[in-house]
């Protein structure tokens, strides 16, 4: 009796909040409209993005493998590894982190809502949400959104803790308590019981979206590339409303920067195709184990399919033509020295769905011509 006269007194303050406000279904993607991103203070941000997780959660695991896409991307990404959990405030280090981010990844686990630490980060990314216009992506990574949300079942009773931790500062509990509710409210994704690969991809493609392609880690080392890049975007004639595939071709000598335009451009405009990928030094890989070898590399890219080594060549192909039929495909073929690296891939407008697009870098103008590359820029 003792326990359900504490449980009820503890719940009061936490019932009176949740009724007066509403939650929002959560639906797959974010729409991109959730924060404005303020383009013209560009420079006053130290980073992209944070990301608040609870450690022992999912370091090493999802939040190691979402920070190595991030910074693969150039994407410059804060996550606190070094973290001492003592007391409930955060450092000055960390919240100037925080305010200093674009966009803000919370990441939402099983065991999140009993770090106090956890819950004083969340609630400054709310506020950084209502007074910066900072966007925020909610994750949840091995917990129902509704649990979260309405703040029941294992999250309740770390509410509970709380607030019979801080029996004499309500207010604090409270005041994570409607942070949690508010940051739920945004539309965010799901990831349970989903291919982690994926997922991560959807998020980062969403961050790139966000970002509008002008990224703290390329701010210094890609000084002048910005033209280039949208030169070879209006190539591409994404708006296109033919739809017709096209190709187009980067050539010139060795380290003049193909690679590094290719990569740039790829990473800017892949979240709007259905599949995509990147496959760097194809004249290597075409080397050292043919056309079978790039074929396993776009699979491994495109569906995370790891464990091909027992098809036989024929089967790949097949794979490869099962997997992007009729898709709208975006592929970068770099590195291309030869006419038979991209002729016996196959890959072709047949195959492929309506608006697809090829990239070539090479040094050899003749592939270009031979192709049907438009445009070649040098």
């Amino acid at each position: 009796d003792a326990l359900l006269s504490l449980r009820t007194f503890v719940l009061q303050p936490f019932r009176a909040l949740l009724s007066r406000l509403s939650f929002s279904n959560l639906r797959q993607g974010v729409e991109a409209s959730n924060s404005a991103m303020d383009n013209n203070n560009y420079q006053s941000y130290k980073y992209d993005v944070f990301i608040s997780f609870r450690g022992p959660d999912t370091r090493n695991t999802f939040v190691d493998h979402l920070y190595a896409h991030l910074t693969s991307k150039g994407i410059f990404a804060f996550k606190d590894d070094k973290r001492l959990e003592k007391g409930e405030s955060l450092s000055p280090q960390l919240l100037q982190a925080i305010k200093n981010s674009r966009i803000s990844i919370v990441v939402f686990s099983e065991r999140y809502a009993e770090s106090t630490w956890c819950l004083e980060e969340m609630a400054t990314i709310a506020q950084c949400r209502k007074d910066l216009k900072q966007t925020v992506f909610p994750v949840f990574y091995d917990i129902d959104p509704s649990l979260v949300r309405k703040q029941t079942g294992v999250y309740e009773n770390a509410f509970l803790s709380h607030m019979k931790k801080f029996k004499h500062d309500h207010n604090k509990v409270l005041r994570w308590s409607r942070a949690m509710v508010d940051l739920t409210e945004v539309v965010g994704w799901d990831v349970r019981n989903k291919p982690e690969f994926r997922e991560i991809k959807n998020i980062v493609q969403e961050v790139i979206k966000l970002l509008g392609h002008k990224f703290s880690g390329f701010a210094e080392d890609l000084i002048g590339i910005q033209p280039r890049v949208e030169e070879l975007e209006s190539l591409l004639k994404l708006n296109s409303k033919d739809d017709e595939f096209r190709a187009i071709g980067i050539w010139g000598m060795a380290g003049i920067g193909k690679t590094t335009l290719a990569s740039v451009l790829y990473d800017r405009v892949s979240y709007q195709f259905n599949a995509s990928c990147f496959i760097e030094n194809v004249s290597k890989i075409y080397k050292d184990g043919g056309a079978t070898a790039v074929k396993k590399q776009i699979l491994r890219q495109t569906i995370d399919e790891k464990n091909l080594e027992t098809y036989s060549p024929s089967e790949i192909s097949g794979i490869v033509h099962k997997r992007l039929r009729n898709r709208k495909f975006l592929v970068v073929l770099d590195n291309v020295d030869l006419l038979e690296q991209v002729e016996e891939l196959t890959i072709n407008p047949e195959l492929l769905g309506k608006g697809s697009r090829m990239i070539i870098t090479t040094r050899d103008m003749h592939i270009l011509r031979v192709f049907g590359a438009r445009l070649p820029i040098s």
